[in-house]
């Protein structure tokens, strides 16, 4: 796969922390505007994929899939709506990504970000090792900021995550992460450079 099909969050180049495991990046970056298309055949930007609510946004390529699918159809469905989580793959068709979708049961919202539209929407982690991973995962806000991004997820990062939307967004999730991973899961790493911002 060449790095040009990477998903990366465009945005921001934070200084990373680490934390045993503990990933994350500074908060309260905004991004640049971007276009998507979704698995169901819709164009999205910031307003129409947030309609107003938070967004966890999850890097997925079918490099690393199915890693972590059934967790995370797990967490949409804990979610109700109230927090939508949306992958980000790296099919260019709504056909292909509704096939990638059903292949490995994905039960939420593929999409594929635009390239050259002047900066869209790209999940980039970065290591000590200048390494990147992905398989990542980033809360979005309707008003374009991400409360923090993490290189992967475990109960800790979900419960960050549950915090973060009470904070900043007023919304109550009552999740059973009773279930999830203790140990971060990440995705594979490459490591050479991908696109920046």
């Amino acid at each position: 796969m060449s790095h040009r099909s990477y998903i990366v969050l465009s945005a921001l180049l934070a200084t990373v922390c680490h934390a045993g495991d503990r990933l994350t990046e500074s908060p309260g970056r905004k991004i640049r505007p971007f276009s998507m298309l979704g698995s169901d055949g819709k164009k999205y930007d910031l307003q129409a994929l947030t309609q107003g609510k938070p967004v966890l946004v999850v890097n997925l390529t079918e490099g690393d899939l199915p890693l972590g699918v059934r967790d995370l159809n797990r967490l949409s469905a804990m979610m109700a709506g109230k927090v939508r989580v949306v992958g980000l793959v790296d099919a260019t068709t709504p056909m292909g990504m509704r096939q990638l979708a059903k292949r490995h049961q994905i039960r939420f919202l593929v999409a594929f970000p635009y390239q050259g539209t002047g900066g869209g929407l790209y999940l980039q982690m970065e290591d000590r090792y200048k390494a990147y991973s992905y398989l990542g995962n980033a809360l979005l806000l309707p008003s374009g900021r991400f409360t923090h991004i993490w290189s992967g997820y475990n109960r800790w990062t979900l419960k960050r995550m549950q915090s973060d939307a009470l904070r900043h967004a007023r919304v109550r999730l009552r999740l059973d992460l009773s279930r999830f991973p203790e140990k971060l899961q990440v995705g594979k790493t490459v490591h050479y450079g991908l696109p920046g911002p």
